[in-house]
């Protein structure tokens, strides 16, 4: 790649969710059949065999990735789990399929209603998926076809590094506290804030103190 900095990757994905109907579950792991070739696969116990294999520890981190897809007592005991090993840091996995960051809040590409929608994801952004692709192209491939995974990140990317700048700014203004603020009211426009959003403002206002 001729890459001289940092890199983050993913292992694949954890084909028994997205492949469960062609998966045999076993205790040596999970066997399915690959969609492409109908090749037999198998995953397995990542984690402790990630660790066990990885040789650059000075060099390369492996970050646990929480999984449990929407149920909050899987995601639990999947975090119980990972944090009993010995890691830098953890990841959160298994959310947002088919969502993309704008302004007012995330929005769902899979819902019926963008299916004639030809506009963009976001009038305003410049990113590249913006400029070639509608509301109605992306919900037709999205959750079905790979492209749509990298269409939807390079959206998404674009919008979390425009928010980063305009945080960027405010705390070079002094405006940060307003900025969070007006953020909140109109990302989460009916007030519903996550509580681990609330958590972290809470504890950042308690350490600022």
């Amino acid at each position: 790649m001729k890459w001289k900095r940092a890199l983050l990757t993913d292992s694949g994905g954890f084909q028994m969710v997205s492949l469960l109907k062609l998966a045999k579950i076993t205790e040596e792991g999970v066997k399915f059949e690959s969609p492409y070739d109908g090749s037999e696969c198998i995953t397995t116990r990542w984690l402790d065999r990630c660790i066990k294999a990885n040789q650059n520890s000075e060099k390369q981190n492996l970050f646990p990735i929480v999984q449990g897809g929407l149920y909050p007592d899987l995601r639990k005991r999947s975090l119980e789990q990972l944090i009993q090993r010995d890691a830098p840091g953890y990841a959160i996995g298994g959310l947002r399929f088919g969502c993309a960051l704008v302004d007012g809040g995330q929005i769902s590409l899979k819902r019926q209603e963008f299916k004639f929608d030809f506009g963009p994801i976001d009038e305003s952004c410049t990113c590249f998926t913006c400029k070639n692709y509608t509301r109605a192209y992306l919900r037709t491939i999205v959750t079905k076809e790979t492209v749509a995974c990298h269409l939807l990140s390079i959206h998404n990317i674009t919008y979390i590094l425009k928010i980063m700048e305009q945080i960027r700014n405010s705390i070079k203004e002094g405006t940060f506290v307003k900025f969070v603020k007006d953020f909140m009211k109109s990302y989460y426009k009916d007030e519903a804030y996550p509580e681990w959003v609330v958590d972290a403002l809470s504890s950042r206002e308690t350490n600022s103190g």
